[in-house]
């Protein structure tokens, strides 16, 4: 029992001295550091540097003694950063997905000192995605909601929407990040609608008022069917077109 208790022992001291031995634990270091220039993570593409990245894209920053960077960020949104992909020549970091309320087209890395060293890089925000409508039959005069993302309403350079034909909406009533309200032209036509801002313009993926391969209208007004196809003949459930109508007769 005694040798048992012995060697069981040595074994856990072993263990101890092995768990706390850790040769490479990421430690951050002294100094400042300094970036060279940015480039793709993609080692096919390791030549091609990199002055700026649209938002939630990976860059790899290259230069000297990179671990001494304590706190990262690109113009004033934090960039989360893992050890795990930080070296003294390489840092790999996404670029925050978030917009920046202050742009100086700068990385600022902090050290632990709280010494900080900057770097010339534009995060550049994509146009705007419209994906859907609320109703795409929705008529004029009627409030409707474009949903997608980055509807970026710049004091000085306000969003702007377009039916088709370039007719202006003039009257937007709500405006966030991913979603814009406004009143449909009384002379609102069928097509395609463009969101403007200051990071470029958008088109929707859908049309407005969209008649093309309509299947079933109910009154044949758009080269569907009418009545009297499919498994009932729909006459009990026909209505023609009356003020609860998106467009004609309609069945319920």
């Amino acid at each position: 029992m005694n040798w048992f208790f012995a060697a069981a022992m040595t074994v856990a001291g072993f263990s101890m001295v092995a768990c706390e031995d850790e040769p490479d634990k990421y430690e951050v270091s002294g100094g400042v550091p300094t970036v060279k220039y940015v480039r793709l993570t993609d080692p096919a593409a390791a030549d091609s540097l990199l002055v700026g990245q649209y938002m939630s894209n990976t860059v790899c920053l290259v230069g000297d003694n990179l671990r001494s960077i304590y706190e990262l960020y690109f113009n004033d949104q934090k960039a989360i950063l893992n050890s795990s992909y930080i070296t003294d020549h390489t840092l790999i970091v996404d670029v925050p997905k978030n917009i920046p309320a202050v742009v100086t087209d700068k990385i600022y890395m902090v050290t632990q000192a709280k010494d900080t060293v900057t770097y010339d890089f534009k995060v550049l925000v994509p146009s705007p995605e419209v994906n859907s409508m609320s109703c795409e039959f929705s008529k004029p005069g009627s409030e409707v909601t474009l949903y997608g993302d980055y509807f970026i309403d710049d004091p000085n350079v306000p969003l702007t929407i377009t039916m088709a034909g370039n007719v202006p909406v003039t009257n937007i009533t709500k405006i966030s990040k991913t979603a814009v309200s406004f009143i449909l032209p009384a002379n609102a036509a069928q097509g395609y609608l463009t969101v403007k801002s200051i990071y470029g313009t958008g088109r929707s993926k859908f049309q407005y008022y969209d008649t093309r391969n309509i299947l079933f209208d109910w009154d044949g007004s758009h080269g569907g069917l009418a009545l009297a196809h499919g498994w009932r003949d729909g006459s009990k459930v026909w209505k023609a077109e009356d003020e609860n109508s998106i467009d004609g007769a309609y069945i319920i």
